[in-house]
């Protein structure tokens, strides 16, 4: 009787762990290509994306977020669309480049050009909501270890 008991506690207790290294169902219609995004975001497809996608994403997220109107989102997507093309420009540079810190300052000049150029497209209140946005974003990226600033083991980097 003892013997019995044994076997049906030690089998119940490998089918547990047997079931617990089991992955989740698959969702049907949820293939790699078709991950979950956040709220904000749609969804990603393999791969690297071109510039134009990544400027036209760009612009329906702020022309939802900000309520911007035709007029401002046709602007905009133009806008995005430069911004991507000479960022994946000065990128080129950066990878045949040994002087990395001149590349830097070229990329941060083109991000300052872009965001005046952005806010001469927007209403004062688009304008605050944007900086909010932009503000929330940072702090988003230093809490979670992304940001420039962040530390790690009480150093910076």
């Amino acid at each position: 009787m003892k013997k019995l008991i044994y076997c049906v506690v030690l089998l119940s207790g490998v089918s547990t762990f047997v079931l617990a290294q089991t992955p989740p169902p698959a969702q049907p219609n949820q293939g790699p290509a078709q991950r979950q995004a956040g709220p904000n975001h749609e969804p990603r497809k393999p791969g690297p994306i071109s510039s134009e996608e990544r400027a036209e994403r760009r612009a329906s997220r702020l022309t939802k977020e900000l309520s911007l109107t035709p007029e401002q989102t046709t602007k905009v997507k133009a806008l995005f669309l430069q911004q991507e093309k000479e960022m994946d420009s000065a990128r080129e540079k950066s990878a045949s480049a040994t002087d990395k810190s001149g590349i830097r300052g070229d990329m941060k000049a083109l991000h300052e050009k872009h965001e005046q150029e952005l806010k001469a497209i927007l209403t004062p209140e688009q304008n605050t909501k944007w900086e909010a946005m932009q503000t929330e974003r940072k702090e988003n990226r230093q809490h979670h270890g992304g940001g420039r600033d962040s530390t790690r083991n009480g150093q910076a980097k």
